[in-house]
């Protein structure tokens, strides 16, 4: 361009000297990735010749750590070119693509390759040239690497290297084809990796502990992702953008893929590693590729890490600095909704209001939010509080951020559960700080969370979830809050065995329905157990029976009766099978019951388990599921909206994932979550929202 001047880091924000005709061209012209969240502009006086990068100055809080994006279009064509020196190299990326924040190492000093895992390799000369050349596109490519110079892979098995470079990949390939379990170091943790078909898959579902949950699919290409599903123009630019997110879509034919995922939908995604590219090519089709780490645990980035029974492992010498999952967002409503939101998407920041803070959000699906001049930085998915590795990386990712960003912190939040992990941390933190802490109802969180993304701070709030520990002590879980008061739920039914019902979702249905069957009539009806009298007298004497206003349990219980009545073996199991056996089907006509409970309006469920119950015979079950969604979301707008005098209305928690609910809120012009997980996973920004919305800024 002719410019003359620098660039250089400064504390917080990139400086640009340059005259006054180039800049708005700069702008404009930027790189893919590159995001101008504002700028302002000065006379410089001094004069320059040629254009440079010069060092960094000043101390660097907060400074923007860019997060992982996928390979580009440009970097693939030079590994598939035999004429080029990059061919069939795995770790090919260049300035515009590749890993960034999961090998970060130092989070306290700008983003250049000596604070990443990419340190420990030498540049070689060819690499150097091209990294400092303005005009390659490798200039000042932190991740710059060749066959020469940068990370190898290999391939081993029981210890042993069975090959390494290209060969790896080929003879990794071979393995899958003969239905082998892979191991495959990707950019922030290992995937399992298998053919899928019923003899793979099966073994896969027996190491990773997880019998009956959906796995993803990572297919070649976009066309081939459009032969197991449907998608829309937007759908197919997501899955297609430099973040390459997994994006659940409804298939082509349920029958599609059954050993991969019993419900209408699938987890694809396309590949975003040149590793991935390769092992994709060579297979010659779609794989399954599924996080390597056990139910409730961090996914791995260690060897030692991976569960134990894959036959081979595809590995590589980068170190993985900060461990990363996928991302996975499916299209509902008004837009996507993100089910985790990390790989491609954290660590960028979201507006919020209030002090410097820290939210420990919830004890599932956790992340952390530290909040720092009005910016909400957001962790990727952690793992369960129930998991001691996970509570590890809990404490590990907490000194990262707060080593990075150097808050002053004012607030720390917690969830209002009692037995909550974080709680001892939070309240450690706290005590340091001389900072206040606040403790949230699960709930009002995600309520928050939502409305804190659409800018409002005077709202009416619909919570959809499966549990959360409620202000009186119950298992609250499908509420309506104007403000920051409850003001309305659903009816209240008990937890038979408390946790358990969650599990089995037998033990809710027949709560239900004793509100108007006796005991012999729900003995002699047909649908439970013989040893359901034990559920009996655990109601009359209220032993371990939880009152809850859960909305999936609800759906547990519909599910339970339209007949799917096996044990939930994942989270939110039965309300997806209900949500898939609802899909496109016409409601049956169910007015809403309403009753009062001292002041707080209830959203009656008995009528709606009586009425399926007696038309299960002679009706569609697939119409009764429907029927169950839209009595649901139909009653709980309602009465949001007999609160809301004009004023907005926010939905939000784990059932906004369901796209039928969403589809409904939507037509009430209700408003969701655009770029923070409606589900557990928003909880700690939630938690941030509701200190800058209702604590004040001081």
């Amino acid at each position: 361009m002719g410019v003359s001047g620098f660039v250089r880091n400064r504390a917080g924000h990139v400086e640009i000297v340059c005259d006054d005709e180039s800049f708005s061209k700069i702008l404009s012209e930027a790189p893919p990735m590159a995001i101008v969240q504002s700028f302002s502009v000065e006379e410089f006086e001094g004069e320059s010749e040629g254009f440079r990068i010069i060092p960094s100055e000043g101390s660097y809080p907060g400074f923007k750590i860019p997060p992982d994006i996928g390979v580009c279009e440009d970097c693939i064509a030079e590994v598939r070119n035999k004429a080029d020196r990059r061919h069939g190299y795995h770790f090919t990326t260049c300035t515009n693509c590749g890993p960034r924040y999961s090998m970060t190492e130092d989070f306290r000093v700008p983003y250049d390759r000596d604070a990443t895992t990419m340190g420990d390799f030498q540049m070689c000369q060819n690499c150097r040239n091209e990294y400092e050349n303005p005009l390659n596109r490798r200039y000042h490519a932190q991740t710059i690497a060749c066959p020469d110079c940068g990370p190898d892979v290999k391939l081993e098995a029981e210890g042993k290297i069975l090959s390494s470079g290209p060969d790896a990949i080929s003879a990794a390939a071979k393995l899958v084809l003969s239905d082998s379990i892979l191991a495959v170091k990707g950019i922030g943790g290992y995937h399992l990796c298998c053919m899928p078909s019923k003899g793979p898959i099966k073994k896969l579902r027996k190491i990773t502990g997880r019998p009956d949950k959906p796995f993803a699919l990572m297919a070649s290409s976009l066309d081939e992702a459009k032969k197991f599903c449907h998608m829309g123009p937007e759908e197919a630019k997501m899955l297609k953008s430099p973040q390459k997110p997994i994006l659940v879509l409804e298939k082509r034919d349920s029958s599609l893929m059954r050993d991969v995922s019993e419900l209408s939908s699938l987890g694809l995604m396309l590949p975003y590693t040149a590793l991935h590219h390769l092992l994709c090519d060579a297979v010659k089709g779609p794989l399954v590729m599924t996080s390597a780490n056990m139910p409730g645990s961090p996914t791995a980035i260690k060897k030692d890490e991976i569960p134990k029974g894959t036959d081979a492992l595809l590995d590589h010498d980068r170190r993985i600095a900060i461990r990363c999952d996928d991302s996975v967002a499916r299209f509902a409503g008004t837009g996507p909704r993100f089910l985790r939101r990390a790989r491609g998407y954290v660590p960028d920041p979201v507006p919020i209001g209030g002090p410097d803070m820290i939210a420990f959000g919830a004890m599932w699906e956790n992340t952390i939010c530290v909040s720092k001049d009005k910016r909400a930085y957001c962790s990727q998915y952690i793992g369960s509080h129930e998991d001691e590795q996970s509570l590890r990386c809990l404490k590990q990712m907490v000194s990262d951020y707060v080593s990075w960003l150097e808050p002053d912190i004012r607030t720390v939040l917690c969830d209002l559960h009692p037995d909550i992990q974080s709680l001892e941390m939070a309240r450690d933190i706290a005590f340091e700080n001389d900072a206040d802490l606040i403790r949230v109802q699960h709930h009002l969180a995600h309520v928050c969370s939502a409305a804190q993304e659409h800018g409002l701070d005077d709202f009416v709030g619909i919570a959809c979830d499966g549990y959360g520990y409620g202000a009186d002590g119950s298992a609250w879980g499908g509420e309506v809050f104007d403000n920051c008061q409850r003001v309305a739920s659903l009816e209240s039914h008990r937890l038979i065995g408390g946790d358990m019902a969650a599990k089995e979702p037998m033990r809710m249905l027949y709560s239900m329905m004793s509100s108007w069957m006796g005991e012999d009539e729900l003995l002699d009806c047909g649908l439970f157990p013989e040893h359901s009298g034990i559920w009996a007298r655990q109601l009359k004497q209220g032993f371990n029976c939880m009152p809850s206003t859960s909305c999936g349990r609800v759906l547990d219980a519909v599910s339970a009766l339209l007949g799917n009545p096996k044990n939930s073996t994942y989270r939110g199991r039965h309300p997806m099978l209900l949500e898939s056996m609802a899909k496109g089907k016409a409601p049956y006509s169910l007015k809403p019951s309403y009753s009062d409970n001292g002041g707080l309006e209830i959203l009656e469920t008995a009528p709606l388990i009586r009425f399926i119950y007696e038309m299960r015979k002679k009706a569609s079950a697939k119409r009764l599921a429907a029927t169950a969604h839209h009595y649901l979301a139909r009653g709980l707008s309602q009465m949001a909206k007999s609160h809301a005098s004009e004023r907005p209305i926010v939905f939000s928690g784990g059932v906004a994932y369901n796209r039928l609910f969403c589809d409904l809120m939507k037509k009430n012009g209700i408003l969701m979550n655009r770029v923070i997980c409606p589900g557990d996973g928003g909880i700690s920004f939630g938690q941030a929202a509701y200190a800058g919305i209702f604590c004040g800024n001081d």
